[in-house]
């Protein structure tokens, strides 16, 4: 009997197929897995590849359980879409989540804890005490990503945006951010975003200039990390609120703008250590895909073996986690 763990983000998409013993182990990798971006054509070539490259000359049938984790995977009618075409592809028991939710269960299994996310977009987990997920945010560019990438980009470029409809002189981040971007003007760069088919993909790009302009001193950039480590800090003190956790809450930070070195965790440090409901900061203990399946095999009714538990057991620290890059 084999199972299936599945972690598709909005850059890549990594799955593992392997028995209880792990002595039939299979990989794959391929594009974005952001199953509310792609297309239905997309999504079923995603998905039937997926399949056929774990599987190969495998029946269906031989697969026990399946986790899925896909970005936008908590969005009704793609979770109906991926579900129409594992059946298809005679996969019947199956579970579909979100990729936040590998990454939850990468940290705490199925144990109560925070996650925070923060790369191109982000987004808070927790449980409550019957085991249910919370989300805080996570609601896509449109609606949320407050403290992600594109919230920091976002705020940036409005910034000297309204600075230049007030005649005012251009910034020093202005003239970075429109370098960056080899735009000669703020009227270029906006007719770019919004001829862009991912605009919030190429607003979030430039976040990374702006952490360094913050790290040099820039007030407007140091502004706009400010305001994005608040934000995300009221993502977790919200989630806290929720839960309780009157012996200590453990929280897990993940992410390219929750990087160690990253002014913005810098920032985020300072409002943390205010708190006195902290417990401990967790390391995520799996690749996402992993924990899938480690989901996968406990949802079937099976304990992971010690053995197919060491095999797969790779600490965070030796893997960088691979998220859109700002």
């Amino acid at each position: 009997m084999y199972f299936i763990g599945v972690d598709g983000g909005g850059t890549k998409t990594a799955a593992i197929l392997t028995d209880l013993k792990g002595d039939i182990m299979r990989r794959t990798r391929t594009g974005s897995g952001n199953i509310t971006m792609l297309d239905r054509g997309s999504v079923a070539q995603l998905i039937n590849g997926l399949i056929t490259d774990l599987l190969k000359e495998d029946a269906p049938q031989s697969v026990g359980y399946a986790t899925l984790g896909f970005a936008g995977g908590s969005g009704e009618r793609p979770r109906k879409t991926v579900s129409n075409l594992l059946h298809r592809n005679g996969i019947q028991a199956f579970s579909i989540l979100t990729d936040a939710m590998n990454m939850y269960l990468a940290a705490f299994d199925n144990k109560q804890g925070i996650l925070l996310a923060a790369g191109t977009g982000s987004t808070c987990l927790t449980k409550d005490d019957a085991g249910n997920f919370i989300k805080i945010g996570g609601c896509g560019y449109l609606l949320s990503d407050e403290g992600s990438g594109y919230d920091i980009g976002n705020m940036a470029i409005r910034k000297f945006i309204q600075a230049a409809a007030a005649g005012k002189k251009r910034s020093p981040l202005a003239s970075e951010v429109l370098h960056f971007y080899g735009m000669s003007d703020e009227n270029e760069l906006i007719s770019e975003i919004y001829a862009s088919l991912r605009p919030h993909w190429l607003i979030a790009s430039c976040a990374e200039t702006i952490c360094e302009a913050a790290v040099n001193g820039d007030p407007d950039a140091l502004d706009c990390i400010d305001r994005a480590a608040k934000a995300l800090f009221e993502m977790v003190d919200i989630a806290q609120k929720r839960i309780g956790g009157s012996d200590g809450v453990r929280l897990s930070l993940a992410g390219s703008i929750l990087g160690r070195a990253t002014i913005v965790r810098q920032k985020f440090d300072e409002q943390l250590s205010t708190v006195h409901w902290l417990k401990e900061l967790v390391e995520q203990k799996y690749k996402p895909e992993v924990a899938a399946l480690f989901h996968a095999i406990r949802t079937a009714g099976y304990e992971v073996s010690e053995e197919l538990h060491q095999r797969l057991k790779i600490k965070f620290s030796d893997y960088r986690l691979k998220v859109q890059k700002v």
